[in-house]
């Protein structure tokens, strides 16, 4: 039996404390398929791929209460979170921002064959060169950047006006991220501008693998 197949991939899920729904098990399966082929995520077994990454997404979901209606995930790799989001939340409408032409067509052949195509788009470019978002998505960042770094980017690239809510996906280095970001003067000032109204939701991941933080702007 291959380590990449429904069966593990379902136990694996059990075991992370998520409930198996098939869409789930069909996108672990075909992640974890490409992966053989080319890089799309640093989990390389089932194991990992649920408690590492889609225990994760489930967690922030739960966390939140639910997702909005329309999601951006910025710089999604291998579609986490987005393409999770997508099954946890049927009557979501997500767009994948990948800029890396070959994993942008990974996605694009997940999303078809997951006959999601309809309600999740890719979107092969940066996410600064997209204008078209609606006004009320909720931009969702994992792994993208550091807090300082992307702060920065965030005031340069968009106005606060120009830009929906935004859903940090943080761990354990969350607080060595805000020390470096006060400890720098102007950064400090950016993030008080753009940040410092934001909430801060903890959650635990199942299986006792740790704890995470949702930054909510």
């Amino acid at each position: 039996m291959s380590d990449r197949s429904s069966e593990a991939c379902s136990a694996a899920l059990l075991k992370a404390g998520v409930p198996p729904a098939g869409l789930l098990v069909d996108y672990m399966v075909q992640l974890l398929d490409w992966n053989e082929k080319i890089n799309v995520t640093g989990a390389k077994n089932p194991e990992e791929l649920a408690m590492k990454h889609v225990a994760d997404v489930w967690g922030a979901a739960q966390a939140l209460g639910g997702v909005s209606g329309e999601v951006a995930d910025v710089g999604s790799g291998g579609g986490i979170p987005g393409i999770i989001l997508a099954i946890l939340s049927p009557d979501s409408r997500v767009t994948l921002v990948e800029r890396r032409q070959k994993k942008a067509a990974v996605l694009s052949s997940i999303v078809s064959k997951m006959g999601l195509d309809r309600r999740v788009r890719v979107v092969a470019k940066s996410f600064e060169e997209i204008k078209t978002f609606p006004r009320e998505t909720e931009y969702w960042f994992r792994g993208f950047l550091p807090g300082p770094k992307l702060a920065t980017y965030l005031s340069e690239s968009f106005p606060k006006g120009d830009i929906g809510q935004l859903i940090l996906m943080k761990g354990p280095a969350w607080p060595d991220e805000k020390l470096e970001t006060m400890g720098t003067p102007r950064v400090r000032q950016i993030w008080l501008d753009r940040f410092g109204g934001a909430a801060e939701i903890p959650y635990t991941l199942p299986a006792g693998a740790g704890e995470r933080l949702l930054v909510v702007v």
